[in-house]
């Protein structure tokens, strides 16, 4: 991952509550945001910014 990027995978897994396959291991000092699963659909369309964020994820 890229810095200010998101892994499009892990939110759609997220949303639909399940287990995600995917690892990541930091090669660098890394800031982490951590959401709870259940409250991931919420903020999405809390946060419009966000949720464009994320959706806009999928095309890069």
């Amino acid at each position: 991952m890229k810095l200010g990027r998101t892994c499009a995978f892990i939110i759609n897994c997220a949303v639909r509550q399940i287990d995600s396959p995917v690892m990541a291991k930091a090669v660098a000092d890394t800031e982490l945001i951590t959401l709870p699963v259940y409250d991931v659909d919420r903020r999405m369309q809390q946060y419009h910014s966000w949720s464009n964020f994320v959706l806009d994820s999928h095309r890069q």
